[in-house]
């Protein structure tokens, strides 16, 4: 698994990342509960808890969890996604740079699709390219391949963008 660090997390948002991008992409709208996998220190779910009911964030770690602020509408979860969800009727669920690190990939999808239902997921990940920056090469995962994933557990693609780095894709369940 490839271990966050905080301080070098935070150069990589601060030079390469468009949170207003981001979130116009997401599209969250007020009835919203997302689920926030492999949270880390939360900026994410705090940066769409303004426009959506409710966000919960889940991180194995709990030193992570910790630097997430209280906020009235995210819930934090400390829980090694792999064992399971909970069943919360999620809307949205966002993989920000966690999809990778998942040992568990093909049966968190099978829960979010065939159990929870979740309608729409978001991943950004680190395009699957040599840099000095992001975790190795070997574990990042393509566009085409997290299309392919995807499409085998009954989601299809809507919408994708690009943040220097980065690489957005939008699925929807079929």
């Amino acid at each position: 698994m490839h271990h966050f660090n905080y301080e070098r997390t935070a150069m990589i948002r601060q030079k390469f990342l468009d949170p207003g991008k981001f979130v116009t992409f997401v599209a969250p709208e007020r009835s919203d509960v997302v689920a926030d996998i492999g949270a880390g220190d939360g900026y994410y779910s705090v940066l769409l808890s303004p426009y959506v009911r409710e966000v919960h964030a889940f991180d194995a770690q709990h030193d992570s969890l910790s630097l997430i602020p209280d906020k009235q509408n995210i819930r934090k979860h400390r829980l090694d996604v792999c064992s399971g969800l909970p069943h919360i009727g999620f809307t949205k669920v966002i993989f920000v740079n966690s999809f990778h690190d998942l040992l568990c990939r093909d049966s968190i999808l099978r829960q979010l699709s065939h159990e929870i239902k979740a309608q729409i997921i978001v991943f950004m990940e680190f395009k699957k390219q040599e840099m000095d920056i992001g975790p190795p090469v070997s574990i990042r995962i393509s566009e085409g391949e997290l299309d392919k994933i995807l499409d085998n557990h009954g989601y299809l693609p809507v919408g994708g963008t690009e943040m220097e780095i980065f690489y957005l894709r939008k699925f929807r369940l079929a």
